[in-house]
């Protein structure tokens, strides 16, 4: 009978150590189990002639270089757009119009790109200007970097006599301005290669480099301008727009070249980095 006692608190105190024993009640008690995510990205791909119009990246696709938060419509701003579907490479441009000049004229500026609508007695008014463009980029989320160059592929020729070229003549593009899309007030993507201030073509055809982004920069949708409107208020050079693209006729040239339409060709490649 003297037992008893000791043998009951020895019971107790074992069910005591079962009970509150700190280690065994966190191995039976699971507070937190971890998930995965899983996501596959393939390249993303756009037909710059036809967007997607569900699509709000692709089918804005053209930064506004003077406010990269908004985009440009290839339609109303008259850009020629790409045909083809691709996940990297030029997307789109702007013609140059160089307007009319007389013989013996040695220098011609290509216009300002014009956004038009109506005033208030509906006539037509030119709302906004911007440089001359080209628009490139890469969606294809490989990150390998590439260059910009162009080249005078054809010569000025008169349209019904092409034998009859601006021998020696050049085109100049100055004042870039080189932008990608901006979002919360940041742009999503940067370059800090090479931007060429100042690019000549000739009539040997040799390509020039104008941007450079090396590897792990260039992603997404750039624009790069080429003189500024007279309302930019940021880092270019105010109402350059009509002073940045300039065709140079030599004095002998000028002199004897034949009255009539003349068509160049300019190439804009998208290549690798070397």
């Amino acid at each position: 009978m003297k037992f008893r006692p000791l043998g009951t608190l020895v019971v107790l105190t074992v069910l005591a150590n079962i009970i509150f024993d700190p280690m065994i009640a966190k191995a039976d008690i699971a507070t937190e189990l971890p998930s995965n995510g899983i996501l596959t990205v393939e390249s993303g791909t756009i037909n710059p002639s036809n967007p997607d119009p569900e699509n709000p990246i692709t089918s804005q696709y053209i930064p506004d270089p003077e406010n990269p938060e908004k985009s440009l419509s290839p339609t109303d701003w008259g850009f020629v757009t790409n045909g083809t579907d691709m996940s990297k490479g030029i997307f789109a441009l702007t013609n140059l119009n160089f307007g009319t000049i007389k013989v013996g004229s040695q220098q011609a500026y290509a216009a300002p790109l014009k956004l038009m609508g109506k005033d208030e007695e509906n006539k037509d008014v030119v709302k906004e200007t911007r440089g001359n463009m080209i628009v490139f980029g890469d969606i294809s989320g490989e990150a390998t970097g590439y260059t910009i160059s162009a080249q005078l592929t054809k010569q000025f020729a008169l349209k019904n006599a092409p034998n009859q070229t601006l021998k020696g003549s050049t085109i100049t593009y100055t004042n870039p301005l080189l932008v990608t899309s901006v979002f919360d007030g940041a742009p999503v993507s940067q370059i800090t290669g090479q931007l060429n201030p100042k690019v000549v073509l000739d009539e040997s055809g040799a390509a020039q480099d104008v941007v450079r982004a090396n590897k792990g920069e260039g992603a997404g949708f750039w624009s790069l301008e080429f003189g500024q409107s007279k309302d930019y208020n940021g880092l270019g050079n105010l109402a350059t727009d009509a002073q940045s693209v300039v065709l140079t006729i030599p004095p002998i040239t000028a002199n004897v070249i034949s009255k009539g339409d003349y068509v160049a060709e300019v190439t804009w490649t998208l290549g690798a980095v070397k």
